[in-house]
């Protein structure tokens, strides 16, 4: 993509920092090669990554926290 749908202005958040993912029924987030990195559920992720329901992702200090639409 050359835009991003959800603009985080903080420090340590790189431009293109990762994305998330619909692939049939299940919700996949990728880093996409950011300075800082991310971590969900306090490991690093090289890879990408299947979400549930609960997951906390944190980009630089930024925590993000995975939910169903029905939560």
């Amino acid at each position: 993509a050359t835009h991003n749908e959800i603009v985080i202005d903080e420090k340590g958040i790189s431009r293109f920092h990762g994305q998330i993912r619909r692939i049939g029924e299940k919700f996949v987030f990728e880093d996409l090669g950011s300075t800082n990195g991310s971590m969900i559920d306090g490991s690093s992720i090289t890879d990408p990554y299947e979400l549930s329901v609960g997951d906390v992702i944190y980009l630089s200090d930024e925590k993000l926290i995975f939910h169903d639409k029905n939560d």
